[in-house]
């Protein structure tokens, strides 16, 4: 899979085909417009980068589990040393090449993303990761 750079516009416009985006980042255009961002050539599959090699908003919307691997080796490969998330499947995802745990926070229902599934994902604590 190749993956080329894109702009804020086209990067959100692939985004929101994610059927998971309550595991996404909502960021400004502003923000985005500072990070390198990354959608594969067809389209489904993509991820940002800031300065400092934080790895955000990698998704995945190709029914194809190992495109998601795809994604994250090449942004490795671009720097990404550095991520966040909710504990529970994508941590251990990142710790599998190479993430280890750097920090927790317990959950907060007031910064609980939109429409959250507390039957099914329950109330995980937000944990930062960072590679080598």
């Amino acid at each position: 899979m190749e993956f080329i750079k894109t702009d804020a516009k086209e990067f959100n416009r692939q985004l929101c085909f994610s059927n998971r985006l309550f595991f996404l980042t909502v960021h400004t255009k502003e923000y985005l417009d500072k990070a390198d961002l990354y959608v594969s050539i067809g389209g489904g599959v993509g991820f940002g980068l800031t300065d400092d090699k934080e790895l955000f908003n990698l998704f995945n919307n190709t029914g194809t589990k190992l495109c998601g691997r795809e994604a994250m080796d090449y942004a490795i490969s671009k720097g990404a040393n550095k991520i966040f998330c909710f504990d529970g499947f994508l941590r251990k995802y990142y710790e599998r090449v190479g993430f280890k745990i750097v920090r927790r926070a317990p959950w907060h229902d007031l910064s609980a993303p939109v429409s959250w599934d507390y039957k099914t994902y329950g109330k995980p604590d937000v944990i930062w990761l960072e590679r080598g």
